[in-house]
């Protein structure tokens, strides 16, 4: 068993917390990513026919930063295209494109900070989305009844 101490900071108060992490812990995990792994491949199926009938009209997504050092910050705006691009990618290959697409990306090398601003504009029926977010549920019930409790009141899951 492991012990770690973890300390939260708020605007209130700030706590200690000591957690154990042992094997109980570990099983519980794996548990909880076979159920997880359980519902991925109905939810990803859904999803997907969701986004097939989405319409985006107008992407525009600009990115500010600066962390003070030149050289790291031309690293990052690198790192941060490359992550734009993949992510618009990515989406272009799921979603209808009916406008244009603006990506900035702004690094300012003396100084220090973060901002970013996303504005889209996306369109689909109300019908489309009920019937998807009916569909999960249904599917997520289904998936649960797989999963039954056993006599120490844990649950495990069922081939």
């Amino acid at each position: 068993t492991v012990t770690a101490e973890e300390k939260e900071e708020s605007l209130f108060k700030d706590k200690k917390k000591n957690k154990k992490w042992g094997i109980e812990s570990l099983k519980n995990y794996v548990k909880t990513a076979k159920r997880f792994a359980a519902h991925f491949p109905k939810l990803k199926q859904r999803v997907y026919r969701f986004l097939a009938k989405v319409t985006c009209k107008h992407v525009t997504w600009k990115t500010e930063f600066g962390t003070g050092d030149a050289a790291i910050t031309a690293q990052l705006a690198g790192l941060i295209w490359t992550i734009k691009s993949f992510c618009i990618g990515w989406i272009q290959a799921k979603v209808n494109w009916k406008g244009e697409k603006r990506l900035e990306v702004t690094p300012h090398f003396q100084v220090k900070g973060y901002r970013m601003f996303v504005s889209c504009i996306v369109t689909f029926t109300l019908w489309h989305a009920i019937t998807t977010l009916l569909l999960l549920v249904i599917s997520y019930k289904k998936i649960e009844k797989r999963f039954k409790p056993a006599s120490s009141g844990e649950r495990y899951f069922h081939s």
